[in-house]
Formats: structure tokens, sequence, C-alpha cells
């Protein structure tokens, strides 16, 4: 009885210290977004797009945009390859499992 009513408690105490975490956490997430209007408003920036925290910075659509090229790339030389392949049939040999 004493093991459950200590696991009660033990519970109840993480429980609430994640909630105190997770609060915290929104609290800075709107510190933030705050901060970044200001910045933009400071910069004379237009707001065309409400913020959230789902926005994204520069640095993200740059790393996507080279993400995206690079998955092109390699698209391009998968088929380059299947051409050939489909070119020359006997210069590749096929695997018969």
């Amino acid at each position: 009885m004493e093991f459950a009513v200590l696991l009660w408690v033990l519970i109840w105490i993480f429980s609430a210290l994640g909630g105190f975490a997770y609060g915290r956490y929104v609290e800075y997430k709107k510190h933030k977004l705050t901060e970044l209007h200001y910045q933009r408003l400071k910069q004379g920036e237009e707001d065309h797009e409400p913020l959230t925290v789902e926005s994204k910075d520069e640095n993200y659509y740059k790393i996507e945009l080279e993400r995206e090229l690079a998955n092109k790339k390699i698209l391009e030389e998968e088929i380059s390859l299947l051409k050939n392949k489909i070119a020359n049939p006997d210069n590749f040999q096929t695997k018969y499992v």
C-alpha cells in the first residue's frame, strides 16, 4: 500500500514538473516570436505572413533548396543510367534470384 502511494506521489510530481516545463517552453517560443517580429519591424520589413511557431528562417529554406537540388541530381544520374541500360542491354548483367 505504501509503495502504491509513493508511486502515485512520484507520478504526480513528475507530471507537475512536465506541465511546468511545457509551459516554460511555450512562453519561450512566444518570446522568440515577438523578438523576431520586432527585429523585422526595425529593419522596415512588412509583415506579409503571420509569425507562427512553425515559421522558418532563411537558412532553413537554403538547406531545403540544396537538398532538393541534390535529390534532382541523383534522380538525373539514375535516369541516365537507366537510359544507357535500355540502349545497351548487353553491357549490363541481370541478376536472377
